[in-house]
């Protein structure tokens, strides 16, 4: 049916956004761990949360704190910082990239180094070794943390603990996490920009046009068929494996592609940087394999001089290089939406497709409901097979004599002036009196 052949082919546009969305989130994963763009932002979001914009006061000893120092290699180095435009045209500082800071740091450590800090100072200095209470921590903010902001935040925490220290501990956990919101919004940001420019270069170098691929699939049955197929198992196994669509590993594997250690060129990257180089070669066999109408093995495009350099007839010739490119960025937006949003998706109208999958009956499959039969068109009528003859009047045949009948006389004569109680006159009354009863059918019972 027209409505089943309709979701279908969204079933098949979303299982290739899927794929596609995978691929490009472990290109986004092997660029990611190339630049190091995590510990950047997360570096930077300390020092805005710190209020230490040039890093060399708390941040630094906050970094250098063992609690957070065996989180990475190396040594915290402010120097390295360098001036950047936001969008507002005001600068600020952020590390280079491949850098050697950590890309996570627990709010647990945080806080713990942060309490530390300020009720005995540096690890080195003299009160290194004293017993840390909530009094060494008020009594401490006011002379180690130099940001009047910062200390009020602290001793807010402090009193809001009502004495208890690892109260104190959850409050300054809380305050963390929710500084490092605004530090991950800064990095989907930014990984939704760097999304839609990775789409658009693949949509135009693998030439997936989506317009393209739905005409395709709207007019290949057994191609729709392949590709409605291939999306219920990997749905099947997702469900087996209970992956629900935010875990790039079980996607991956969902797809055919685990992780899996790189080759060639790939295997001198650090190491997330070649673990999805490696998957994104994969899920780019995966999506080639699909069988769509993608590539530019059966695509030509045509230039000016094959026109006599005629712009008019080369823009409008059906080869034209702007044809695809509505097509090119639709694919780019639909991948920027991410791999789980297309995964849950996916699942959605795999579900509505098992229970309300619409079709048609066969004839054998026909409704069983009682069929009355049409009465016969009268003859001379449009569909009648009878040619009409003249009007012939019948001889009328001879009736037998009516008898009486017992059951119509038993209840008597009428009682004269009707009213209440009146007795309807029967069949053989009503002939007699001139009545008419003769020419009233009765529909229940038929001819008199």
């Amino acid at each position: 049916m027209f409505g089943s052949e309709l979701l279908e082919v969204a079933i098949g546009l979303i299982f290739l956004f899927f794929i596609l969305s995978v691929l490009l989130s472990a290109a986004r994963e092997a660029i990611e761990g190339f630049l190091q763009t995590r510990a950047i932002h997360l570096e930077r979001g300390i020092r805005e949360l710190l209020k230490d914009e040039g890093g060399e006061g708390l941040v630094r000893e906050l970094y250098e704190h063992p609690l957070i120092s065996s989180l990475y290699r190396g040594t915290y180095d402010p120097e390295k910082l360098t001036r950047r435009y936001s969008q507002h045209k005001d600068t600020w500082k952020r590390m280079p990239f491949r850098n050697n800071l950590p890309a996570y740091v627990p709010a647990r450590n945080f806080a713990l180094a942060i309490m530390d800090l300020a009720g005995r100072g540096s690890p080195t200095g003299d009160d290194a070794d004293a017993s840390l209470s909530l009094a060494a921590i008020r009594e401490g903010a006011s002379t180690r943390i130099a940001d009047p902001r910062v200390r009020r935040a602290v001793l807010i925490a402090l009193d809001n603990a009502r004495g208890d220290l690892d109260q104190a501990r959850l409050n300054l956990q809380a305050w963390f996490d929710s500084g490092m919101d605004r530090v991950s919004g800064w990095y989907r940001k930014e990984t939704q920009w760097i999304l839609l420019a990775l789409g658009l270069f693949t949509a135009m170098t693998l030439n997936i046009d989506t317009l393209h691929v739905a005409k395709s699939l709207y007019r290949d049955d057994a191609l729709r068929a392949v590709i409605v197929t291939d999306a219920e198992a990997v749905v099947e196994q997702a469900r087996v494996q209970a992956a629900a669509g935010g875990d790039q590993t079980a996607m991956l594997t969902m797809l055919g592609c685990p992780p899996e250690a790189a080759t060639g060129a790939a295997a001198s990257l650090p190491d997330g940087a070649a673990r999805g180089v490696a998957s994104a070669s994969c899920a780019e066999r995966r999506v080639r394999n699909l069988g769509l109408p993608i590539g530019w093995e059966n695509r030509h495009l045509s230039w000016p001089w094959q026109f006599g350099w005629d712009v008019g007839a080369w823009l409008a010739s059906p080869d034209a290089p702007w044809r695809p490119l509505p097509g090119w960025l639709l694919t780019a937006l639909a991948v920027s939406m991410g791999a789980p949003f297309w995964f849950d998706l996916l699942n959605k109208f795999m579900v509505i497709r098992s229970t309300v999958k619409p079709h048609e009956k066969s004839p054998e499959e026909s409704s069983e409901d009682r069929q009355f039969p049409k009465p016969a068109p009268a003859v001379g009528q449009p569909g009648s097979t009878l040619a009409l003859a003249p009007a012939v009047t019948p001889a009328p045949e001879p009736q037998p004599p009516s008898q009486p009948d017992p059951a119509l006389d038993a209840e008597g004569p009428t009682p004269e002036g009707g009213g209440v109680g009146a007795r309807t006159p029967n069949r053989r009354e009503a002939d007699e009196e001139g009545v008419g009863w003769t020419d009233k059918i009765d529909p229940l019972e038929g001819e008199p």
